[in-house]
């Protein structure tokens, strides 16, 4: 595919011009006529300047300046003032949009929900172990209860306000009295580092 340098040396040598006959004509200099021909954009001024150097060479040589710079722009374009093949602009272009500020802001936002549910989900994990078999919540007993379960053998267990042995295996049993009605139970264990977990129980006594 031929580009706007090789349309215009191919028109210049039918014309039998030389380069210094064209740069009198255009007021170009040489060396800018001849980069204009090899497409050798680093050695001209700027994208606006070329263009202009494009359409005056064009006109020398009677060709159309629309077209030139038609074919110019479909092998190059503008970056920032400088000209670049369309090879590497579109890469940059996609990047840009790829990572535009929503699409950052938004994988912020799900790093950050997933960073916060991680780090609850660890600390959930680091609780102490604590299964409750009785009160069964919402059941009826009668006045004397039996609070039985399991936890870690290390923690510190209370009972509603009592402390409650744990035995080597992690098991506890407290025989409670309650009067007719419907209570609530909280059962807490805690470890020797602070971490606490929770169970209540809510359940009736008969008369």
């Amino acid at each position: 595919m031929k580009t706007a340098g090789d349309l215009l040396r191919d028109k210049r040598l039918i014309l039998e011009l030389s380069l210094e006959v064209v740069s009198s004509r255009t007021k170009v200099k040489p060396e800018y006529l001849l980069a204009l021909e090899e497409s050798d954009f680093d050695r001209l001024p700027s994208a606006p300047v070329t263009k202009g150097f494009l359409k005056s060479y064009a006109k020398v040589l009677h060709l159309n300046p629309d077209t030139l710079i038609a074919m110019y722009r479909r092998d190059y374009d503008e970056v920032m003032g400088e000209i670049m093949p369309h090879g590497l602009v579109e890469p940059i272009i996609k990047r840009s949009r790829l990572f535009s500020v929503p699409v950052l802001l938004t994988i912020i936002s799900v790093l950050t929900f997933f960073g916060f549910l991680f780090i609850q989900l660890v600390s959930w994990w680091s609780l102490p172990k604590l299964q409750l078999f009785q009160p069964v919540d919402g059941e009826t007993y009668g006045e004397l209860i039996t609070v039985k379960g399991t936890t870690d053998p290390n923690v510190t267990l209370r009972v509603g306000e009592q402390s409650v042995l744990v035995n080597q295996n992690g098991e506890f049993s407290l025989d409670l009295k309650y009067p007719a009605g419907t209570h609530r139970l909280l059962i807490q264990a805690t470890t020797r580092d602070g971490k606490t977990r929770l169970l209540e129980r809510t359940f009736t006594v008969s008369k």
